[in-house]
């Protein structure tokens, strides 16, 4: 059913025309009367005003009231800012108010602490923890994204992958039918495909993103580890507005024992998340950072990623090789980067199958499924070329082959005897 609206609008008046509409809709909202012929509450006639705001399509001024945009045919619309006080909880900043008031406190150089729970400085065993730290390098599982989300009961909405990276086509018809609360995109050497998004489906990326007024997490701890091809700016620096929230690590270029990552996103969002932060852990490893600060300082960082980049490109290659000549029935694309050959199996053959057929001679990979929301991917293995020397990767593809050759003899013995059964007597 069509609403119509009167207004009275007087051209002689040296008030503009458009100034004259919106006050008179400013005028019926005050007044509860839009309200009354739309049939539905003031606050939902104010909700759609805020939208109409954060879409660009008007703009109020105090003492001029609200007006509508000249907006031109063709030309894209103003991005609206993303309003984090509404996409982050608030519960932390009472208490996280507080902590910075006593913390103020703290920071005085006058000041004798009693407060703090602090073990003293004076005996912090630095140097015997120095030589247990080159002697002990845990390497701890870490299994993604997917299971801390998991964990959180967080509603997966999966987008597939191709050789060009996230289908954005698909994305773009998810957008359309629900607002989800963040898009996660691994766009450099995605874990587990090794894909790279392109430039293309970068900037359009973004563009949905600001369309949908949807947040992008660019997770990206591979970008510093490319083997050929052009390097391509990240979503963040492509993102003037302030969508995208970029995280990285030292795990992936180091070594697993450093646990320490970082995040770049607008001011706000930092000022909100960094409460959550510190009541997870209250502080990250100071004596880790200051080492990494040392080892970036001094150029040790540049140096060892020149040598691991000729190292990993090497182990790429001589997988990709091997892959060739040993299991020419498997389906890979080369990634330019990362740490991963993504390995589609014959058709029939499931990753838990295969693994535990390999397991017997002596060689381990990650079945597809684990990287899946759905629960597909079992046609799928993630190959990992950067963790052994280039005799045992060898060696590890020749095992896997004598593996799937097996797995698919039984399978097709097992196929000719359901064949046999089932030939009807003549």
């Amino acid at each position: 059913m069509g609403v119509t609206m009167n207004f009275n609008l007087d051209r002689a008046s040296p008030t503009p025309l458009h100034i004259q509409i919106a006050q008179q809709i400013q005028l019926m909202i005050l007044q509860g009367k839009l309200a009354e012929k739309l049939g539905v509450n003031r606050s939902t006639v104010v909700q759609a005003y805020n939208k109409l705001w954060a879409e660009g399509l008007i703009e109020s001024h105090v003492g001029r009231g609200t007006v509508v945009r000249r907006v031109e045919v063709g030309v894209g619309l103003p991005v609206a800012p993303l309003s984090w006080n509404a996409l982050v909880a608030t519960r932390w900043e009472t208490v996280e108010s507080s902590v910075q008031v006593l913390m103020r406190l703290f920071d005085q150089g006058n000041v004798i602490s009693l407060a703090a729970g602090l073990p003293s400085p004076a005996h912090y065993p630095l140097e015997e923890c120095r030589r247990l730290f080159q002697e002990v390098l845990e390497a701890p599982t870490y299994m993604g994204a997917i299971s801390v989300f998991r964990t959180l009961w967080i509603r997966l909405i999966s987008v597939p992958v191709n050789e060009a990276g996230m289908d954005l086509d698909v994305l773009e018809r998810v957008l359309a039918r629900i607002r989800p609360k963040f898009i996660y995109t691994l766009p450099t050497f995605q874990n587990p495909s090794g894909t790279t998004l392109s430039l293309e489906r970068r900037r359009k990326l973004v563009e949905l993103a600001y369309r949908h007024q949807v947040p992008i997490v660019e997770d990206d701890p591979y970008s510093l580890l490319r083997y050929h091809g052009e390097t391509l700016p990240s979503l963040k620096a492509l993102d003037p507005h302030g969508y995208v929230i970029h995280l990285s690590t030292f795990s992936k270029i180091l070594f697993p024992g450093l646990r320490i990552g970082w995040l770049a996103a607008p001011k706000r969002l930092i000022e909100r998340l960094a409460p959550l932060k510190r009541a997870m852990d209250l502080f990250t490893n100071a004596p880790v950072q200051v080492v990494l600060y040392e080892f970036g300082r001094r150029g040790l960082l540049e140096s060892h990623l020149r040598l691991v980049r000729e190292e990993y490109r090497r182990g790429r290659d001589i997988m990709a090789q091997s892959l060739k000549e040993q299991i020419p029935k498997l389906r890979w694309q080369l990634p330019e980067g990362g740490f991963y050959i993504w390995s589609r199996l014959p058709r029939g053959v499931d990753g838990r199958t295969l693994l535990r057929e390999a397991a017997k001679e002596g060689v381990t990979f990650l079945p597809g499924e684990f990287f899946f929301a759905d629960g597909q991917g079992q046609e799928w293995i993630r190959l990992t070329f950067v963790s052994q020397p280039p005799g045992l990767i060898e060696e590890g593809v020749r095992r896997l082959a004598r593996a799937l050759r097996r797995v698919m003899r039984r399978k097709q013995q097992m196929a000719s005897e359901k064949t046999a059964v089932t030939k009807p007597i003549v």
